[in-house]
């Protein structure tokens, strides 16, 4: 009986229940992973906000020395020895070198007997020397030769033993005041005029020492001699410090190797479609007349303007439009011009498409040119007279992000560095301070909506 009531049970299937909350949780969960995906493959627009600021500019050259030089040449031929030393002014009474017809030996000079002042004065030398001596300016050597047998040679002539004189020896004196150099290097004719570029930037640069040699022969260089103390400095610079300097009369620069400042005069040159700065200086040319090539800092004052930076900065592409074109249209009073335009049918029409008038230059306004191409036609609607657009113009701006999508502004670039550039204040259809702009403007284009 028990089995019986056992095979009578029947299983039923629970019925399917609907979970609302299940459901909706799916759906969040969907949601959040496409919003975290997006989100991570999106480029993502960062903002700057536009402020007054300015930029140090300082800048450090390699600049050419230009000045007013002479390369003296002996007339007799011999072993030469040298009496002035480098770098220091000469006159017609002073002993530059002499020639002899023997090779001359340093025993010669220093036989005899010298007073009390002249040998303190040549241990004065000495001393010098061995104190400032530079193994990176061997060149001090020869001024310390040369010091030291002016010193013995003046010595010698002044005391009571005139037999230490070398033997046929031939005293050679300036032929003009000035100083006195002895390097030469085939640019002593060079002149802020007809410098090249080559020569600006010490390409296959080379000199001659002429202390070097002992024996001469007629008609050899044998010192250079410098004879005007206005000399001229000339570097090469970027457009933008021209700029800078344009209502600047003089401009501070630092000699490098002691800083040493002067306000310099200058000048502007434009060669082969490089800019030069041609710095003019009336003193102190001795401190480096042995020098062709002087390392220097411009220091300008401060570029001053809106500091934006230079990843800001981009270019969009305009079209230059005379202004009698310009028209207004329809019931928005809209700046626009008229474009002829072919209909289907091959007749004429003409369109009007409102712009935005960036600037006006020598009698033309520049529009962007995303609804203009070369070879379109715009129409003085009262005349009928067309002009036809010939060529497409990169202008240099910023996208301002103000009203959530982006709008180009132009810039006037003052001055830049690799990070920040200064751009000029109420520059037309332009930023203003505290406007926001895109960080990097090649992540947008013109009109873009910004998150």
């Amino acid at each position: 009986m028990e089995s019986k009531q056992n095979s009578n049970i029947i299983n039923f299937k629970k019925p399917f229940q609907f979970n609302i909350g299940r459901i909706i949780f799916a759906v969040l969960f969907v949601y959040l992973v496409i919003i975290v995906i997006s989100y991570a493959f999106k480029s993502h627009i960062s903002a700057y906000e536009v402020q007054l600021g300015s930029l140090a500019t300082n800048n450090t050259y390699t600049a050419l020395a230009v000045r007013k030089e002479t390369i003296i040449r002996t007339d007799h031929s011999g072993y030469i020895t040298y009496f002035a030393k480098e770098n220091t002014k000469i006159s017609s009474k002073s002993k530059i070198y002499g020639l002899s017809n023997e090779k001359p030996g340093t025993s010669n000079l220093i036989k005899g007997e010298y007073s009390k002042e002249e040998l303190a004065e040549i241990k004065e030398i000495l001393d010098d020397y061995f104190y400032t001596y530079d193994n990176n300016s061997f060149y001090q050597t020869y001024n310390f030769q040369n010091s030291l047998n002016a010193n013995l040679f003046s010595a010698s002539i002044t005391g009571s033993n005139n037999e230490i004189l070398t033997q046929d020896m031939s005293v050679q004196y300036g032929i003009t005041p000035g100083i006195i150099i002895y390097n030469i290097d085939g640019l002593e004719s060079v002149t802020t005029s007809n410098f090249t570029d080559e020569e600006v930037h010490s390409l296959n640069y080379s000199s001659k020492n002429l202390l070097e040699q002992t024996e001469v022969s007629k008609g050899d260089p044998v010192y250079k001699i410098v004879t005007d103390e206005n000399w001229s400095l000339v570097i090469e610079v970027t457009p933008s410090v021209i700029r800078m300097l344009e209502d600047k009369k003089s401009v501070k620069i630092c000699f490098t190797e002691d800083d040493f400042t002067y306000n310099a005069s200058f000048e502007s040159l434009v060669k082969n479609g490089k800019y030069y700065l041609v710095l003019h200086l009336t003193n102190h040319m001795i401190r480096y007349a042995d020098q062709r090539y002087i390392e220097i800092e411009l220091i300008t004052d401060a570029a001053t303007g809106y500091k934006i930076p230079t990843s800001s900065v981009i270019e969009e592409l305009f079209v230059k439009i005379p202004v009698q074109y310009a028209t207004k249209g329809g019931s928005s009073n809209q700046d626009g011009f008229l474009k002829q335009e072919k209909n289907k049918d091959g007749t004429l029409t003409t369109v009007f498409y409102p712009v935005d008038l960036y600037k006006q230059e020598e009698g033309c306004y520049y529009v962007l040119a995303t609804q203009f191409n070369i070879g379109d036609k715009i129409i003085i609607p009262s005349t009928g007279e067309t002009y036809m657009i010939n060529e497409k113009i990169p202008l240099k701006g910023v996208y301002n992000i103000n009203k959530g999508y982006a709008v180009f502004r132009l810039i006037d670039i003052l001055y830049r560095n690799e990070d920040y550039c200064i751009i000029a204040i109420n520059t037309p259809y332009g930023v203003s301070n505290y406007d926001h702009i895109v960080l990097d403007g090649s992540k947008v284009t013109n009109g873009q909506m910004i998150n």
